[in-house]
């Protein structure tokens, strides 16, 4: 499972850092008691020196040498002073194993890795620092499909169709967790459209919580906030904003449109959005403007470009955000 570069790196400068601080609390343990119990250090540096030994047998045997007796012994002689430090030191307060390194994780020891798999600690590091990153991820948390109600959504037809909004935001949410159970990056695009404050960030924050959940990486973005960064980074080195936006596994753009519109953004939606297309990543854009209204700001050509690629999950209903206000103040 891939996330972002940036990702990567802060996850292994958190893994070095925790490392770091444990083998430093050792060498901390190590000289006090080497201080209160110079009698143990003795004991490590005849250890030492049996290594050492052991290493001139093993030498010795490769060349025919019969080595077997003296290398017991030595086993039993290292053996025994390990049974003593250990007693010195449990009679002291200490850890019979003491001074060791006391790694957050013991299975990877803080490496991020058990053999050639990555530690389950690096994959939890790896979805809690995706999650972080996301603009709004203090809302996401608080967003999810079971707390997704339809009973905002009227039961009763609304003219002029008369379609049930209840009914057509059940089938939303049942295409949206499904999105979320079996995402891949190959997962295709969804067009989120409809008025403001129907559920459609809530919506795409939960399928976001499950995707990184899954291991994926995802970038959230507001689109006004977007493209305000990547035209401060047009002519600047370091930070590189739209490279993390075409090379996630999941894209989402909220409430495109509301941007400040002009020759760059429009260049860079284009391009960001084909971009994604071509390599078949997966994106979901939010916009609570109509077709027609995306026709004009952009293009007929880009709008009948996302249509032709983008799954269309359309809103209905009133502004939830408004009844709730209106609940919260009766």
């Amino acid at each position: 499972m891939s996330f972002s570069d940036e990702v990567y790196d802060i996850v292994r400068q958190k893994l070095a850092e925790r490392r770091r601080r444990a083998e430093e609390e050792c060498e901390r343990q190590r000289r006090e008691i080497y201080l209160k119990l110079p009698q143990v250090q003795e004991i490590d540096s005849q250890m030492m020196g049996d290594a050492v030994k052991m290493l001139e047998l093993a030498q010795l045997a490769m060349k025919g040498k019969d080595t077997s007796a003296a290398a017991e012994q030595l086993k039993e002689k290292n053996l025994e002073r390990q049974q003593k430090r250990a007693e010195i030191l449990r009679q002291n307060g200490y850890a019979a194993d003491a001074p060791t390194p006391k790694y957050t994780c013991s299975k990877c020891e803080d490496t991020g890795f058990v053999g050639t798999k990555r530690c389950e600690c690096c994959e939890a590091l790896l979805k809690a620092e995706a999650a972080a990153r996301i603009t709004g991820a203090s809302m996401m948390s608080e967003c999810s499909f079971d707390n997704f109600s339809l009973d905002y959504y009227s039961d009763k037809p609304m003219p002029p169709q008369n379609i049930v909004p209840r009914e057509v935001m059940a089938r939303v949410l049942s295409i949206c967790k499904d999105y979320a159970e079996n995402f891949s990056p190959k997962s295709g695009n969804l067009l989120m459209i409809g008025g403001a404050g129907l559920g459609k960030t809530h919506l795409s924050m939960a399928i976001a919580r499950k995707v990184i959940d899954k291991g994926y990486g995802v970038a959230y973005c507001s689109a006004y906030s977007i493209f305000a960064q990547l035209q401060k980074e047009q002519y600047s080195r370091g930070e590189d904003t739209l490279a993390g936006l075409l090379d996630c596994d999941l894209l989402i753009f909220d409430d495109l449109g509301a941007e400040l519109v002009n020759q760059f953004s429009v260049a860079q939606i284009n391009s960001i959005v084909n971009s994604r297309i071509i390599s078949g990543k997966a994106t979901i854009i939010n916009t609570n403007f109509a077709i027609q209204e995306l026709e004009k700001i952009y293009s007929e050509r880009f709008v009948s470009r996302i249509i032709g690629s983008y799954r269309r999950l359309s809103f209905v209903g009133k502004d939830i955000r408004m009844i709730k206000s209106l609940e919260k103040n009766r």
